[in-house]
């Protein structure tokens, strides 16, 4: 089962790319906010809770799941995924979304940006970085071709190495 990680800032549009995905077949789980705001105090039993759900998805077939996680790298989630996706946009874009969306003050919007990891970081790291600036259709459109090379990727992994990619617990 190949683990896909989701992650960008706030109001970037995750939620529009993890829709998308969920309607091409792969599974997706959790609520990241309310994680990220449990974390502090409950990161072990949520990592464990975690790996559970990903072993019981590989059990029953699953091919592809995400973790939907906008602190997937603060967190060190990233470490369960083989590959990891980026959503990003131009800051002013984010800021504009985000207090539009959450009925902020620039201020209060810049305070929520600023607690977060760069987006250019984030970007760094991931294997696919999806720009989102454009439409929800033009950014839906997008996925269907780039899950297609995931799987793709892992059709290959597995021909090349007989497995799929390792279970997620084994992390990468």
């Amino acid at each position: 089962m190949l683990v896909l990680g989701l992650t960008g800032g706030i109001a970037c549009g995750k939620s529009n790319v993890s829709s998308a995905l969920r309607e091409l077949g792969a599974a997706i789980f959790g609520d990241a906010e309310k994680r990220a705001r449990l974390d502090a105090l409950m990161q072990p039993m949520i990592l464990r809770r975690i790996r559970e759900e990903l072993e019981r998805l590989e059990q029953a077939g699953t091919e592809i799941a995400v973790l939907d996680m906008p602190l997937l790298y603060e967190v060190g989630l990233d470490k369960l995924c083989q590959r990891v996706w980026c959503v990003t946009l131009p800051r002013e874009t984010q800021l504009a979304r985000l207090m539009e969306r959450d009925h902020f003050t620039r201020e209060e919007a810049e305070s929520r940006l600023r607690s977060q990891m760069d987006p250019a970081e984030k970007a760094r790291r991931a294997d696919v970085v999806i720009d989102t600036s454009g439409s929800i259709r033009y950014t839906r459109d997008s996925i269907p071709p780039l899950l297609a090379e995931e799987r793709r990727l892992a059709a290959l992994q597995r021909s090349n190495h007989g497995t799929d990619y390792p279970c997620a617990p084994q992390a990468r």
